[in-house]
């Protein structure tokens, strides 16, 4: 997992986005959520297994463990601690992933829409100067389809299980057709009157 992780930092290291670093972006989130998971596991274990101590009525003896929280969690992480930090490898590469996408996107989304929707007022405008169709059926299912397409682009880039996709491309075909579904929302657009 830590060889995929290193392909993908290499990989959003490579694009140049304008507004956010990608790669420093993603080492600061992996980071502290590995911190924030082990602290929290950490904190939970030793707090839920050294309350028994604390209630009243309990006396304790000499031979009682000070910190039996503690030796619980010590024990457990000797032999679940691999499989955590596998986990925290993968929330690693899925942060690299989703933040090289999302930075690379929003400025070509945002001018995508400006002409999407810039293209598609000015057809709106000839449609109705020539008493064409209008469709609000139409409207409402290229809405709906942007948002879909957003969310598929991100789930299967984020679901693709090796670092050979090259995010450019990615972000190229989400925003064209993100680009076209406003462009024809906006074309199909019914005021009522």
């Amino acid at each position: 997992m830590q060889e995929l992780a290193q392909q993908e930092i290499v990989h959003s290291a490579q694009l140049s986005t304008p507004v956010l670093d990608p790669t420093s972006l993603s080492i600061e989130f992996g980071d502290a959520v590995r911190s924030g998971v082990i602290g929290l596991m950490t904190k939970g274990m030793r707090s839920l297994l050294n309350l028994p101590s604390h209630l009243p009525g309990r006396t304790a003896s000499p031979e009682d463990d000070p910190d039996p929280g503690k030796t619980f969690f010590d024990r457990w992480w000797a032999n679940n601690g691999d499989i955590v930090e596998t986990c925290l490898w993968a929330n690693y590469v899925l942060a690299i992933r989703a933040l090289a996408l999302l930075t690379g996107a929003i400025p070509m989304l945002a001018l995508a829409y400006a002409v999407g929707l810039t293209d598609g007022a000015s057809a709106r405008a000839i449609r109705r100067a020539d008493a064409g169709r209008e469709s609000a059926n139409l409207y409402h299912r290229f809405k709906i389809a942007q948002l879909q397409i957003i969310a598929v682009t991100f789930m299967a880039y984020l679901a693709w299980p090796t670092a050979g996709v090259r995010v450019e491309w990615v972000i190229v075909a989400m925003v064209l057709l993100c680009a076209i579904c406003a462009r024809m929302q906006l074309t199909y657009y019914k005021k009522y009157a």
